[in-house]
């Protein structure tokens, strides 16, 4: 693009533009000035090769330009690279508004501002019409543009029109003002046109003239962050260019600052809106959901453009590792493809289906890891669908929840989506490496969470992480081992901070659990075709005699991920995660409720009893402690000699004690075998029992014993208590036996893959098959499929009513009461078979039969009776109770023989609100 004047055809030429050049090569100084300082190279790239939709408009490389003549061979245009990257974001940004660029000049050869400077007449050159060549310009730098915008649906140009300085006020009126001035002394008014429709972009920082020998120079003192614009705008350009040049100039500050303060007293061009659990009912405190095994509950449908700012979540439930079955799911723009598909605990930063505190940027989980929170930003054009599904075999007790967002007037075109996906190798085994991610597209990736059992003792984390972008052979990112990608070191403590933490931490005995999270905040990492992240799955191993095999070997355990990215699109190739109790650690665990074990628990120096609804619908066994040496025996029954996991779950208050376990009347102790100096070797089956207030949840391992078939016993001996604590209590709410080891865990995988079939087909004479098989995962997966939409289960009725009846699993004959509701009305033939499971021995199904029944409305008057005396059923759940009540209500004045029931259950607190509103209906 450089132009050079020639002497020779000046002096042949006739006209007065070339008579002017002559003249401009009898004074042209020899080049351009040199400046002294430290250099870097100059890295010109073209314009529109970065961006094709930036137009271009070269007056210069034309005769209509204010010289008459063509000062450039060719039509194209250069930026140094920050600049021209910069103005790429600005284009794009500015497609949300339906505008693009439109460039008349870039890079500029320092002759061509000499040719300039010589052919304006000297009352112009005051007055800064072109730059002065002894000192150059930004553009003879490739740090300034001269630039306009278009339609994008016509592609004619919209003038950046100048209008009266009063027009601008304060802030903005300064910057133009100052703006104006700048671009004054450097040569950038008004080259192109005088309309003032052209506005001067530049960029500062970028160092000195890039003429051949002259680098560029690294400029002091700058913050290389956009300049003003040299020329006051019109409202649209002030109300679209203006901020989108201050938000990328913020975004370029060295700072780390997740909310920028400085900015919360500006305008704010959106509508802040929620979706909650809140109950519509201003008189009703029951603004929880509780879905039954199988269900979908949907948090949050939203209609965009808008972004989701906050997730908040808080669960009871009493099913051992809830957090890891129920399944958090979020649909962008009506894909049905989710791009966020995780258990609820691992998205929170939590696995093993554990509570526990984080306190980072993005991630809060406080009230001891029960209150879950999350700020990714997650934005989305047309729609957003959140769901919650219980994959679990419990119904979920209470489900609360809020969905923060804001729904904006457009969003930028290159605005990319949120992801996050789960994964797992149960086991990870062999030489082969973990992999968190494989994905292809353009986005960039955010933020790991990498949960750990380890099968083997020892230290497992010696593996290095790789990052393989865009088909890379060699990563461009190598790390140096596990616990040092997770920014700890010589192992992993609970700790958490902004950007990483851990928040499960047991040491490194056999069994031994470990959660940690990573994010790349202040380092993304960007890709534009694919990304693969993978951990080595190396670490300590040990020979038969305890002695080092290595201190970097192959090793076996159990792992799971969460990954976190931005992506362009929404990314369909990613594996579907498993289902429900596939997730627990070990894929197969049985939870064995001990206040059922009453009669044959022994205490000494206590009084054993059963504390009925502790926190939220657990019992715990209770043991009224004297003091140390206080002890409580808990029997348990194993089916079959084999090796197992062995876990506890204990409650903690204010007047708890410090507590031992033994097995069989031998102390709890995990094998250790550890060489590495400073390794964190920790007790195991050690219990404090004291806190502020009461959490029943806790989950104590006690080892990965061998048992044989029969009855056995796990001992908790008082040794004490905390200093704060009132008491010597204990609370022990139940025992989970899970089988290990490769057949345990194949035979896990094996029984799932054949439910997996069932969810992943498309037939629906498969799902109704499903119903008879002998496997019961198998039933749910087809009761669940049939009831998830009101065509299917209008399609399956009777078979939804044959389960009902006769299956002997309480999971399937809930999801066939839920696939009932579903078909509302057309389910009336089967309003018997409803009313008889109102006495089912499972509160899951009584309850769901009573919301099918109510799902008739007024046609199911016959069902009064039965619901009736459902509400006066002695020790009833309290969510049965509610779900009775509305039926009745639902039936309306045909109910009225209900009342009295429903006046008396106005009594209970936790039932009132769902009694009142039935008692209205039924009167009105």
């Amino acid at each position: 693009m450089r132009a050079r004047s020639s002497c020779k055809r000046g002096l042949a030429a006739a006209s007065i533009a070339a008579l002017v050049a002559i003249a401009a090569c009898a004074t042209a100084p020899s080049g351009p000035p040199r400046e002294a300082g430290p250099f870097r190279a100059a890295d010109l790239v073209e314009i529109v090769k970065l961006d094709p939709t930036i137009l271009l408009d070269i007056r210069y490389a034309t005769s209509n330009n204010f010289t008459g003549r063509p000062v450039y061979r060719q039509a194209r245009a250069f930026l140094q690279r920050p600049a021209a990257e910069a103005l790429v974001r600005v284009n794009r940004s500015l497609h949300a508004k339906g505008y693009g660029l439109l460039v008349f000049d870039g890079y500029r050869p320092w002759s061509v501002t000499k040719l300039f400077w010589d052919v304006t007449a000297p009352d112009k050159r005051e007055k800064g019409f072109v730059a002065n060549p002894a000192k150059g310009s930004k553009h003879n730098r490739g740090a300034a543009a001269d630039l306009s915008m278009y339609d994008l649906s016509t592609g004619r140009e919209v003038g950046v029109l100048r209008p009266r300085r009063s027009r601008l006020q304060g802030r903005d009126g300064r910057r133009a003002r100052a703006a104006e001035s700048a671009a004054r002394g450097n040569g950038e008014g008004g080259l192109h046109r005088g309309s003032g429709r052209v506005v001067a972009f530049q960029l500062s920082g970028l160092g000195a003239l890039p003429d051949p020998g002259h680098p560029v120079r690294e400029d002091p003192g700058t913050d290389h962050g956009f300049q003003r614009l040299c020329r006051p705008m019109t409202t649209v350009a002030k109300t679209v260019v203006c901020p989108l040049f201050a938000l990328l100039w913020a975004a370029s500050a060295s700072a780390q600052q997740p909310v920028d303060l400085s900015r919360l007293p500006e305008p704010k061009n959106f509508t802040a809106l929620r979706s909650s659990s809140n109950n519509p009912d201003p008189d009703s405190n029951d603004d929880s959901k509780r879905p039954i095994p199988g269900e979908t509950i949907t948090l949050a449908d939203l209609t965009g453009p808008g972004v989701v700012t906050h997730i908040w979540l808080t669960v009871a439930d009493n099913e051992y590792g809830w957090p890891r079955l129920l399944r958090l799911r979020i649909y962008y723009d009506g894909s049905r493809v989710a791009s966020v598909d995780a258990p609820v605990g691992d998205f929170f930063a939590v696995g093993h289906g554990f509570e526990r505190p984080v306190d980072s940027l993005v991630i809060r989980d406080s009230s001891e890891g029960r209150s879950r929170n999350s700020y990714w930003p997650m934005p989305f054009r047309s729609s957003c669908r959140i769901t919650v599904t219980n994959e679990g075999r419990r119904r979920t007790s209470n489900l609360y929840y809020h969905v923060d967002w804001k729904k904006v007037p457009s969003l930028p075109p290159d605005t990319a989506y949120f992801h996050a996906r789960y994964r797992q190798a149960l086991p990870a085994s062999g030489g082969a490496p973990y992999e968190v991610l494989l994905v292809r597209g353009r986005g960039h990736y955010v933020g790991t969470v990498l949960s750990v059992v380890q099968a083997e003792a020892g230290w497992f984390g010696e593996g290095d992480d790789f990052f393989f972008v865009d088909g890379e052979k060699k990563p461009s990112i190598e790390g140096t081992g596990t616990e040092d990608y997770f920014n700890d070191a010589w192992g992993l403590r609970v700790d958490s901070g902004p950007y990483a933490g851990a928040s499960v931490a047991e040491g490194t005995g056999l069994g031994s659990r470990m959660t940690a999270f990573r994010w790349h905040l202040a380092d993304p990492i960007p890709f534009r075709r694919s990304l693969r992240f993978v951990f080595e799955h190396k670490g300590w191993t040990f020979n038969a005699d305890g002695s080092v095999k290595s201190a970097s070997g192959d090793r076996t355990d159990l792992m799971s991920s969460v990954a976190y990215w931005y992506q362009f699109g929404i990314a369909a190739d990613q594996p579907e995660p498993p289902y429900g109790a596939a997730r627990l650690p070990q894929g197969n665990a049985r939870q064995i409720e001990v206040e059922a074990a009453l009669a044959h628990a022994r205490a000494l120096k206590g009084k054993v009893s059963i504390s009925k609804d502790l926190f939220w619908s657990k019992d715990v066994l209770f043991l009224q402690a004297e003091g140390p040496g206080s002890r409580l025996d808990v029997p348990f029954e194993v089916e079959e000699d084999g090796e197992y996991e062995l876990v506890t779950e204990v409650a903690q208050s204010y007047d708890y004690g410090i507590y031992s376990t033994l097995l069989d009347g031998k102390a709890v102790q995990s094998a250790e075998l550890e060489h590495e100096p400073g390794a964190d070797v920790l007790p195991t089956g050690q219990l404090d029992g004291y806190k502020p207030e009461t959490y029943v949840g806790l989950a104590l391992l006690l080892g990965w014993p061998h048992l044989t078939k029969g009855r056995h016993v796990v001992t908790f001996v008082c040794t004490g208590k905390a200093e704060a604590s009132r008491g010597y209590n204990l609370g022990v709410d139940d025992l989970i036996l899970s089988r290990v080891g490769a057949g345990a865990w194949k035979a896990a995988v094996e029984r799932q893959r054949a439910a997996d079939a069932v969810r992943a087909s498309t037939d629906s004479n498969a799902w109704k098959r499903a119903l008879g098989s002998a496997d019961p995962l198998v039933r749910e997966a087809g009761a669940q499929q049939i009831g998830l939409t009101r065509d299917r289960a209008l399609a399956a009725v009777s078979e939804l009513s044959k389960a009902l009846s006769d299956d002997d699993d309480p999971v399937v004959r809930g999801l066939a009461a839920l696939g009932l509701r579903a078909a509302g009305t057309a389910a009336l033939p089967t309003v018997d078979r409803l009313i008889a499971r109102l006495k089912d021995p499972d509160p899951n199904v009584r309850l769901m039969s009573a919301n099918a029944i109510g799902a008739l409305g007024p046609k199911a008057a016959r069902a009064v009776p039965a619901l009736t005396e459902a509400c006066r059923a002695p020790d009833e759940h309290v969510h049965v109770l509610r779900s009775a009540a509305s039926a009745l209500g639902e039936i309306g004045p045909s109910a009225a023989a209900a009342i009295p029931a429903l006046e008396d259950l106005r009594k209970l607190p936790r039932a009132r609100w769902a009694a009142e509103e039935a008692i209205r209906k039924i009167r009105s």
